[in-house]
């Protein structure tokens, strides 16, 4: 089998099976399926892709490969010689037929020391203090381990859920749990007296059964010695569609905090009143207004289409392909959600820090409200993307969706909102399924 890899392919790791060989390379075993390929651990999900950590970034986008069985998984190597595989940068066009895409951006080049407007910014392997912003590609553990004690006053992040996403070394939950805890342990020691750690997670997904993340998080920072202050429900509206169960539309932040005198900036995040004008109407201040003027103290839902934290349910849109901070990056987490942490449990000039801050998010939302921003991550083909978005946000060029913008919520005669033609041919009956 002969395959043209695709930008989004070579980026990730995947090789798509086409359908006139998968009799050939799949044979009668049930999809998904762990395997090997090249000698190394693989997996072939239920979409026909084979996918492995090490193709990752190893083939050009434009690629043709031979993709052929082993003794012991399968086998991937080039089909052609260099020169006759990629196209020239920002070209996309059709060669003999096959799609070719331009290749992914190259490499940046580590250490950058640099000022950008201002902003002192290091993109290095390891923490060096006196700057405003230090990204990293490197190994969460060791990274923490050059990072001084009590340096960040909030640390927010989305772990790995390992639930096998292509950046992910599926592992069993208690060892990945086990993992978590040492991060989380290394994390409390940066973390300064009244700081804050919200920890934003889904679900584990075993053999169809759910097991959700935060109350295994809940139980290894209590053993810890933190406290939790909120258990955030932050609401999206769009996801994956399950078929043997309710699709997902939700993930929690857990926030503790180190100690009982933690910082919170009330004043930054109060949301209008409902009713202004409602007095009171008994006690000493009988007839006075019983509201506070600066509006009134959110609770834990948030829902931004009401701009306020007036429920514990955030309702934010997840990062899909029409969202205007897309990257790629597969479970990347909007700005504004780390926004709303930012403005309430640090002051300006503070150090936000994320251990796995994937294409930048956290260290973002910290620059547009004038916080220094401090992040690590293993995977580089995401740093660099993080880089250039650190350094689009410092000269207030990136596209973000502004904190606080209402969801937008279709008027009805839209045509992607009218039933199709096609359904009224049957009776809604017959598109049950049995």
């Amino acid at each position: 089998m002969i395959k043209s890899l695709g930008r989004m392919e070579a980026i990730k790791g995947f090789i798509q099976i086409p359908a006139k060989c998968r009799e050939e390379l799949v044979g009668e075993r049930n999809l998904p399926f762990e395997t090997l390929v090249n000698g190394a651990s693989a997996r072939v999900d239920r979409r026909w892709r084979i996918w492995s950590s090490s193709l990752r970034g190893q083939f050009s986008a434009g690629s043709k490969v031979q993709v052929s069985m082993a003794q012991d998984g399968y086998k991937v190597e080039l089909a052609l010689a260099e020169e006759e595989k990629t196209v020239s940068s920002g070209e996309q066009r059709t060669q003999e037929g096959l799609e070719v895409l331009s290749p992914a951006p190259l490499e940046i080049q580590l250490p950058i020391d640099s000022v950008i407007q201002g902003r002192k910014v290091l993109y290095d392997r390891r923490f060096r203090q006196g700057y405003d912003i230090v990204l990293a590609w490197s190994d969460v553990l060791e990274f923490l381990e050059g990072v001084p004690d009590d340096t960040a006053t909030l640390i927010v992040t989305s772990p790995p859920y390992n639930i096998g996403k292509p950046y992910e070394e599926r592992v069993e939950l208690r060892e990945y749990l086990e993992w978590q805890r040492k991060v989380v342990k290394r994390c409390i020691d940066i973390l300064r007296p009244e700081g804050s750690i919200c920890w934003e997670v889904g679900n584990y997904i075993e053999n169809g059964e759910v097991f959700p993340l935060d109350v295994f998080f809940y139980r290894i920072f209590k053993d810890l010695g933190l406290n939790l202050r909120n258990r955030i429900v932050w609401h999206f509206g769009h996801g994956l569609h399950a078929s043997k169960r309710f699709s997902g539309r939700y993930e929690t932040v857990l926030w503790f905090t180190k100690g009982e005198d933690y910082l919170f900036n009330l004043d930054a995040v109060r949301v209008p009143q409902k009713y202004p004008g409602k007095r009171a109407y008994k006690g000493p201040n009988k007839g006075k207004p019983s509201s506070h003027p600066l509006g009134k103290n959110p609770s834990d839902v948030w829902e931004i289409l009401l701009n306020d934290w007036e429920r514990e349910i955030w309702e934010i849109p997840n990062v899909k392909c029409n969202h205007p901070e897309k990257t790629i990056h597969p479970s990347q987490f909007p700005i504004e959600l780390v926004e709303r942490l930012v403005l309430a449990l640090t002051d300006e000039g503070d150090i936000v820090f994320d251990p796995f801050v994937g294409v930048g998010s956290s260290i973002i939302a910290a620059i547009v409200q004038n916080r220094k921003g401090v992040g690590v991550d293993r995977e580089k083909i995401y740093t660099d993307i993080a880089y250039q978005r650190i350094t689009e946000a410092i000269e207030g060029v990136l596209k973000k969706r502004p904190l606080g913008r209402p969801i937008y919520r279709p008027k009805g005669n839209e045509k992607v909102a009218k039933i199709p033609p096609e359904w009224r041919t049957k009776s809604l009956s017959e598109w049950s399924s049995n």
